[in-house]
């Protein structure tokens, strides 16, 4: 199935319906790990640049089951949401959980945007209202986090809403039928076993069928 593209406008209303409708994602991270003796960022590496903008819509899915164990803590492992008790004056986000998982945004080079939040809190769409352009820097609420083992685990994903969107995309995004007039939906491709035949369009010759901009979809029948 392939649709054509059509040029559109993104907007903070589009990017929200984007994400509320569980459309693809402008970036998808699936398998973020947060460290409990040293957190994480997104973009990863030593310096990354800013990945955010005001009026974007992002969303944080913990993985629940993934754990941490605090070594100065003798009540075992727990997940990123901490371990259910308020920290007081002297931990590094007092108020929020102990032992949780921290999320604050920071501008490249200007610095934090924004105060430390529940990193589980954003399990929902979310338009980023910080001032600047920023990155994600997910930290831990532990006085003494060096001797910390294990990793939480999340998937970040961001709806921008000031990148071009396609017609094509929403509609492949949204499982809509390819019946625009330049579209194409072709229910059946045989790819051979023995190489003599899978390419598409087919014939010895074929012209070129894809455009710079097109969406595309191929979905295997697993029982063949």
């Amino acid at each position: 199935m392939a649709q054509q593209r059509m040029p559109a406008h993104a907007g903070p209303a589009d990017a929200m319906r984007r994400c509320t409708e569980g459309q693809v994602a402008n970036h998808d991270i699936p398998h973020l790990l947060v460290w409990g003796n040293g957190g994480g960022g997104v973009p990863v590496g030593r310096n990354p640049s800013n990945i955010i903008e005001p009026g974007d819509v992002f969303q944080i899915i913990p993985d629940l089951n993934s754990r941490v164990d605090p070594d100065n803590w003798e009540g075992g492992t727990v997940g990123p949401g901490g371990n259910g008790q308020v920290a007081p004056q002297g931990w590094p986000y007092p108020g929020l959980a102990q032992y949780s998982a921290v999320l604050r945004f920071n501008n490249n080079p200007a610095g934090w945007t924004g105060d430390g939040r529940q990193a589980t809190a954003f399990n929902r769409c979310t338009v980023f209202r910080d001032n600047a352009p920023a990155r994600f820097s997910f930290g831990v609420n532990d006085p003494g986090p060096g001797d910390n083992r294990g990793a939480w685990t999340f998937h970040v994903l961001i709806w921008k809403a000031s990148a071009p969107t396609t017609g094509p995309m929403d509609r492949c995004s949204r499982n809509l039928p390819a019946t625009g007039p330049r579209d194409r939906a072709d229910t059946s491709l045989g790819v051979a076993g023995n190489g003599s035949s899978g390419s598409f369009p087919p014939g010895p010759t074929p012209g070129n069928f894809l455009r710079q901009g097109d969406v595309l979809r191929l979905e295997p029948d697993y029982a063949s």
